[in-house]
């Protein structure tokens, strides 16, 4: 007797039927034909010569198709343990803490306002903003190459942050400066990345040529081309929109391609075909990466925002696809469901990255930097080891595939989770949803699906 995964999803669309494997990231499709006897099966065991009858198919052809779908576990014994196939999947992804990132936070001051910045919105009130010392950012970085270390990391990455890392120049040269030595030492690998996220105000061609000097890839933190898109960070301010655009000019000019970090704020969506165009034409950009406000109090979002913003990346991905311009936030949904391979994390603080506060204070997610909550250790701490430290081991596990309310959701192998921090300000706990992002990966998911039918035909 055979019935239905508990992992598989009926999806139809006009005439057309997809069957998708949740955990093993697999679509079938299927006439509308098929429907009444898939939609039993969610429900029934039947016989598998029953089933080979009721598939509307040539004998051999159906036969074959029922064969196919028991190897690839859509079909299952009556007594199959659903849940020990995806405690396997548990298993080999989660629960183990494996340091590959750090976040550099050179200065937790910046000289933008953003109404939608998730550190500024819960910084308490008296809060003293600070710029690391040089000698803290070269013990970081030391802290950072034992890491590396010992989880045998091949590829880490280190990202100079804020606030507004330019701010801090001098720790920036100095932590840059003490990297190199440590890849010249080989206690860092050659492969280790260097990458600044920065609003660009701020940068002169003294900075761009030491960035690209030392191989520093640049991601400019910008929202649109005008200052209407950039209302959110400027408060419409001309000024200081025109002097995110010079950042851009300046690196142009000394031959940089920066990625752009693009959030997708209301102004943004409303006029997001204006985005597209100049990120095509006008940009000079690597790549795009589009980010999902969090609405962290007190700054608030209409009650459409989800999904508009799950559409526009859609859209996004289609349109810088033709252009060559990889977009990441859909990019991570495509590898996965293109690829079949498990997604766990859609962020890196879920076990994978420490964040170094400006005094060498450590913990997984800059969101916290206020209250200094899961901030476990400091830089200076020769012994810290991610596996042996609760709240690492705790982050973790923050992934869909523990998740309880994401267990009968299609989108569980390729979601990633979205943002801890979000979860836990809006809903009260890290392993609670975020909601924007479970609307983003499910939306993504349909998109992929049909898709994929239509590339077929």
């Amino acid at each position: 007797m055979l019935r239905l995964s508990k992992h598989c999803h009926i999806f139809t669309k006009d005439a057309n039927v997809c069957l998708f494997h949740a955990t093993g990231i697999s679509p079938v499709y299927f006439s509308e034909r098929q429907l009444p006897l898939l939609k039993l099966l969610e429900t029934a065991c039947l016989p598998e010569t029953e089933i080979i009858q009721r598939l509307a198919l040539e004998l051999n052809a159906a036969t074959e198709v029922v064969k196919s779908l028991q190897e690839k576990n859509f079909l299952v014994a009556s007594n199959f343990n659903d849940e020990e196939e995806l405690g396997l999947l548990q298993q080999d992804y989660t629960g183990t803490p494996r340091i590959s990132v750090m976040y550099l936070l050179l200065s937790d001051s910046c000289n933008l306002s953003c109404t939608y910045c998730y550190i500024r919105n819960l910084l308490p009130k008296g809060y003293n903003c600070a710029t690391m010392s040089e000698e803290m950012a070269i013990t970081a970085i030391q802290f950072f190459t034992k890491q590396i270390n010992m989880a045998e990391e091949n590829e880490p990455t280190i990202i100079f942050y804020g606030g507004e890392p330019l701010l801090n120049f001098h720790a920036l040269k100095a932590a840059t400066l003490e990297s190199k030595k440590q890849i010249t030492k080989g206690n860092l690998p050659e492969a280790t990345q260097l990458q600044i996220v920065t609003n660009g105000t701020l940068l002169t061609n003294e900075i761009a040529k030491f960035l690209k000097q030392h191989r520093i890839s640049v991601v400019i933190s910008i929202d649109g081309p005008t200052a209407a898109h950039t209302h959110s960070r400027t408060n419409g301010t001309q000024y200081k929109h025109k002097q995110i655009l010079n950042g851009l000019r300046i690196l142009t000019r000394n031959k940089l391609k920066p990625g752009i970090s693009c959030t997708l704020n209301e102004e943004t969506l409303r006029d997001f075909d204006h985005l597209l165009n100049w990120l095509v034409n006008d940009a000079g950009t690597s790549g795009i990466g589009f980010n999902l406000i969090r609405p962290i109090p007190p700054f608030t979002i209409s009650d459409d925002y989800a999904k508009r913003a799950s559409e526009a990346l859609i859209l996004g991905h289609e349109t810088l696809s033709r252009h060559g311009i990889p977009e990441d936030r859909m990019q991570r949904k495509v590898s996965s469901f293109v690829n079949g391979t498990v997604y766990p994390y859609d962020c890196a603080g879920c076990g994978n990255q420490i964040v170094v506060a400006p005094d060498g204070a450590i913990g997984p997610c800059a969101g916290f930097l206020g209250s200094r909550k899961y901030f476990v250790t400091n830089a200076k701490d020769d012994r810290f080891d991610p596996k042996n430290n609760a709240e690492y081991l705790y982050w973790s596990k923050r992934s869909p595939l523990n998740l309880p309310q994401c267990r009968n959701c299609p989108a569980i192998a390729i979601c990633g989770g979205g943002c801890p921090f979000s979860a836990e300000i809006n809903q009260g706990s890290l392993f609670d949803l975020d909601e924007i992002f479970c609307v983003h990966a499910k939306t993504a998911l349909q998109y992929l699906i049909w898709k994929l039918q239509k590339n077929l035909r």
